[in-house]
């Protein structure tokens, strides 16, 4: 895959490596492990580009993405383009009816063990009115059957996707795991060059926050074809007009739903699978803390993002962040979440969105948020959302992923979909 970053960068980045192997010259394409690139010549190299304008918050982890001159300066020039901004990603071109839709499976494969969810999944996709295709290795199986095929192939299937001008939106089919293992394959500013909306959630806020920071492209959270739309019996209303809503151009405003269903308990059982889900959980949220805030937003589920935190450096000061809580640990999410308070400061944050627990009624579980906050987050004021509908469960919200968002105790989660004005501590997101 190639690039083609601002000249400008490229003769930066690769002055930079010139400087760090002491007067060598490489090729723009040559690999710095291949060319005998230690941690010595890492450090010099991130040393030389932090001196630079809006290369500040260059890490090693940026190398070990980008081990080319060229990809490098790729990554630093969408970087620094509108994603460097305070307002946050550019909001993708909007997609929706009579428009075609890529599915793609970078983590799980999940479509290759249920073709008939699949098909489910699609007939509600067309019902909708798109035309839905898969990626080449959409339903594939790696050698060890965790995941859609080789890291290789889930990539090219996502950067297959980007650049097909057939397509307007992307959509995964599920997530699980597999994601991270994607993000050097990628090509950065390849994806600038073709923004579109990337529609997932769980694991593959690994890639929504590899589209924001080094595509500088926002995404959409929420919403899968295996999870969500292949229900028996179609899936829930609220799903598919949240994810149309956000697909589409305007302002968006998200309220609780009425009921709500557990995730089913296995995928494998047809009588299970491909029974009609029951609304059996009350809806509703809860403010742990109320009062009102903006900034991007951006998070992941619970057991990853501190994770992604480290992958790509982040603080989230100044972001609403949000919290998805899943059914599939054996870990109960409370400890899961206290653990991401320790791992993870968020003490700067401009406010929390936790998603509903499927294993605890949400009054109980809005009480025991308030008890996490009082002991890992005493003396912090930003307004707290509690069993809000970005979640397993379902129905679930689609929500935008990096764009600027309004939370506020009497109106809820809004995204005017225009620039907000900046405030000191949204600024920090962007830079990193």
């Amino acid at each position: 895959m190639s690039t083609s970053p601002g000249a400008g960068r490229l003769e930066q980045v690769a002055a930079a490596w010139t400087s760090a192997f002491d007067g060598a010259r490489h090729p723009a394409t040559a690999n710095f492990f291949d060319v005998g690139g230690t941690s010595r010549h890492l450090l010099r190299i991130v040393a030389e580009l932090r001196e630079l304008p809006g290369a500040e918050h260059v890490t090693a982890q940026d190398v070990y993405r980008h081990p080319t001159i060229e990809a490098l300066a790729g990554a630093l020039a969408a970087r620094s383009g509108p994603a460097g901004a305070a307002t946050g990603p550019r909001v993708p071109a909007p997609a929706g009816p009579g428009d075609g839709i890529r599915i793609v499976s970078p983590g799980f494969p999940t479509l290759a063990h249920l073709p008939d969810r699949a098909a489910r999944g699609v007939a509600a996709l067309e019902a909708l009115g798109f035309a839905v295709s898969f990626g080449e290795h959409a339903f594939a199986l790696s050698p060890d059957g965790r995941t859609a095929g080789r890291p290789e192939q889930r990539a090219a299937d996502v950067m297959a996707a980007f650049e097909d001008p057939g397509v307007a939106a992307i959509l995964v089919s599920d997530a699980g795991e597999g994601s991270r293992e994607l993000l050097p394959l990628l090509d950065a500013a390849v994806i600038a060059r073709n923004p579109k909306p990337f529609v997932g959630f769980c694991d593959t806020a690994f890639l929504q926050h590899y589209l924001a920071l080094e595509a500088g492209l926002g995404s959409a959270y929420g919403c899968s074809l295996m999870v969500h739309l292949g229900d028996a019996g179609g899936p829930m209303p609220e799903t598919t007009d949240h994810l149309l809503r956000t697909l589409g151009a305007g302002p968006l405003e998200f309220r609780p739903v009425g009921s709500r269903s557990r995730p089913l308990t296995t995928w494998f059982d047809p009588a299970v699978e491909g029974s009609q889900r029951v609304r059996d959980v009350p809806g509703g949220w809860h403010w742990a803390r109320g009062g009102s805030a903006q900034g991007p937003l951006l998070g992941g589920e619970v057991s990853q993002l501190a994770d992604i935190a480290d992958e790509f450096g982040m603080s989230y000061q100044g972001a609403v962040v949000f919290v998805d809580i899943t059914e599939e640990h054996t870990t109960p999410p409370l400890w899961l979440l206290g653990r991401l308070f320790r791992q993870v400061d968020l003490s700067g944050a401009a406010g929390l969105v936790i998603g509903v627990n499927p294993q605890a009624e949400p009054a109980v579980w809005a009480r025991q948020i308030t008890a996490l906050l009082d002991r890992f987050l005493p003396g912090t004021d930003f307004p707290v959302l509690v069993n809000a509908d970005i979640c397993h469960m379902a129905p679930c919200w689609t929500v935008p992923f990096g764009e600027p968002a309004v939370l506020d105790e009497h109106r809820g989660l809004l995204f005017p979909r225009q620039p907000l004005p900046p405030t000191p501590r949204s600024a920090d997101v962007w830079t990193r």
